[in-house]
């Protein structure tokens, strides 16, 4: 072999080493930022609840508390007159038109949040199957290298090595130094998408801090209607009968 060739095995294998130490740190990369993502899955998934079922379900059942108190004022009077019992009349199927035409809007919102998380879901679903995908050519290759290994074991790799030449070589180490160029040029690519994945995370904790504020400062307001809500309809009852 010559000393050229000799020298470029020697720098494939320094090359080998420097994109080696590349990937594997993406690698770590790549768990830190799955990691913050999953975290962050987890805190919207929260969130989600919080506002979906435990605040909206106590925001639906004041309302209705609110139209009953309306409905009990309206019943409690006393009309001495036609027009009196029409205004009565009219105005008890204006409270409930008000309560049906409320609900009807904020139904339709309901369905418009609803679509939202049905994406949401059709795109972990989607992830799921990707990570699912991405394990099957784990596995493959894997399989394949096992496979390899015996092969070379039993003998493949001796029978090789003693049918080596030096064009056979030549061939390997420039086949050689492509692959690191690929890889090199793959794993800049990957540790640009992963930095700007950083920051991308490092604006939705952001995000989320802010809308955890909101809906706890939600929780509060609506803790204190609830107070208000509950003062208006001791004072109805008590005219309904004084205890």
């Amino acid at each position: 072999m010559s000393d050229e060739l000799k020298n470029r095995a020697q720098r494939n294998k320094r090359l080998i080493f420097d994109a080696e130490a590349f990937v594997q740190y993406n690698v770590g990369l790549v768990s830190v930022a799955r990691g913050r993502m999953d975290e962050a899955l987890a805190d919207a998934t929260r969130l989600y609840t919080l506002a979906s079922t435990s605040n909206r379900e106590l925001v639906m059942r004041m309302t209705d508390d609110v139209y009953r108190n309306r409905t009990a004022i309206l019943e409690a009077l006393e009309p001495a007159t036609t027009e009196q019992t029409l205004f009565k009349t009219s105005m008890l199927n204006r409270s409930r038109v008000e309560y049906l035409d409320h609900r009807s809007k904020i139904n339709r919102e309901l369905i418009e949040a609803g679509d939202k998380i049905a994406e949401a879901m059709n795109l972990l679903k989607q992830a799921a199957a990707s990570f699912g995908d991405i394990a099957d050519k784990m596995l493959e290759h894997c399989d394949d290298a096992a496979d390899l290994n015996a092969e070379y074991f039993d003998g493949e790799l001796v029978k090789q090595m003693q049918a080596a030449t030096e064009q056979r070589n030549t061939e390997r180490i420039n086949e050689n130094l492509e692959l690191i160029a690929a890889i090199r040029e793959r794993a800049q690519g990957n540790r640009e998408r992963l930095l700007a994945r950083f920051t991308q995370a490092a604006s939705e904790a952001e995000n989320l801090g802010e809308l955890n504020d909101r809906l706890e400062s939600q929780r509060t307001e609506i803790m204190s209607l609830r107070e208000k809500i509950d003062a208006n309809q001791h004072r109805i009852a008590d005219t309904i009968y004084k205890m």
